[in-house]
């Protein structure tokens, strides 16, 4: 079958691009932490740019190789759907002198699933889906991605966002071997203490990773915590995953794990400064953000990583490539 993952092609033949000041390229909206709004107000979104949207990087975590970029964009604070997106991506080097390393323009993706079962009725507000695209990061540093709406370049409303790309990830990149842990089962704590899920699925917690890394099968291992994930971009992060386990069954693992500390009553333990823990899980994965998911095939190997908001389309294309 062909995949439907979509692969953005790099004018490897670059092209010297104009300078690209600082505040072009903007501070970090990825969700990661370090700006001001996003300490005290996760869902705060940042100022639209000159298009009159703001966009939204959903995925942080980059390094050098095969990576998956992804992001929303919002107008009058409503995610924008049903509207394709032009993005570039630029190297900056010394002096903010930029580099174009690639452009085109990718269609706006659903996720793929009805979320309004577990998050009320549905609203202009909700995310239904993300914009994304697979690119290969030819060297670290600082990269800047350009997007404007529509399927052709509109340079003047183009909102430019930095991104760091590491020479090794902070979590488990593709190729890495995953990290055998004995995470939390129903054998080790009652469901409400390890699903923050408003409708919790058993399924999904009778094997920790280590047993499923164990087990001679592809694993999806979802860290994600329903409850207490605070950003516009969190996305129905478990209703993925288990649509995608409707439809392979017993082909597969399927784990859950909630990435930070609860207490017997599936309540946050706050440490110092009130700050979220990670739990045992989250610490050996080396997880710098929240909610992610894994793929995992029957050799213990990542085949494919997708932090924040992903669609169906993504997981069942990579599934039907390991789990026969």
């Amino acid at each position: 079958m062909k995949s439907r993952v979509r692969v953005l092609l790099f004018a490897l033949a670059a092209v010297a691009a104009t300078a690209l000041l600082a505040a072009a390229c903007g501070g970090d909206s990825s969700g990661d932490s370090g700006g001001e709004d996003e300490v005290t107000n996760p869902g705060a979104l940042p100022t639209p740019g000159p298009g009159g949207y703001a966009v939204v990087l959903s995925t942080a975590d980059l390094a050098v190789g095969q990576a998956r970029v992804a992001f929303v964009i919002f107008k009058d604070e409503v995610p924008v759907t049903d509207t394709a997106a032009f993005v570039r991506f630029f190297k900056i080097g010394a002096n903010n002198q930029s580099t174009l390393k690639g452009s085109g323009p990718i269609p706006w993706a659903p996720l793929g699933v009805d979320s309004t079962e577990d998050h009320g009725a549905h609203n202009d507000t909700e995310l239904t889906g993300v914009y994304y695209v697979n690119i290969a990061f030819d060297e670290p540093g600082q990269w800047g991605i350009g997007v404007s709406l529509g399927d052709a370049l509109d340079e003047q409303g183009e909102v430019r966002l930095a991104m760091e790309v590491k020479q090794k990830p902070s979590a488990p990149g593709i190729g890495a071997k995953a990290v055998s842990v004995d995470s939390l089962t129903l054998a080790d704590a009652p469901l409400k203490a390890i699903d923050t899920s408003p409708d919790p699925d058993e399924p999904f917690h009778q094997l920790s990773i280590a047993d499923a890394l164990a087990s001679g099968k592809p694993s999806v291992i979802a860290f994600a915590t329903p409850s207490f994930c605070e950003t516009r971009t969190c996305g129905p992060s478990m209703e993925v995953v288990t649509e995608a386990a409707t439809t392979f069954g017993d082909k597969a693992n399927f784990v859950h794990v909630e990435p930070y500390k609860l207490d017997s009553d599936g309540v946050l333990e706050l440490g110092p400064g009130n700050q979220r823990q990670l739990a045992e899980a989250g610490i050996a994965w080396g997880l710098p953000s929240e909610p992610w998911v894994f793929v995992v095939d029957a050799d213990g190997t990542v085949v494919a990583r997708f932090e924040g908001p992903y669609t169906l389309e993504e997981l069942l294309a990579v599934l039907e490539g390991v789990a026969q």
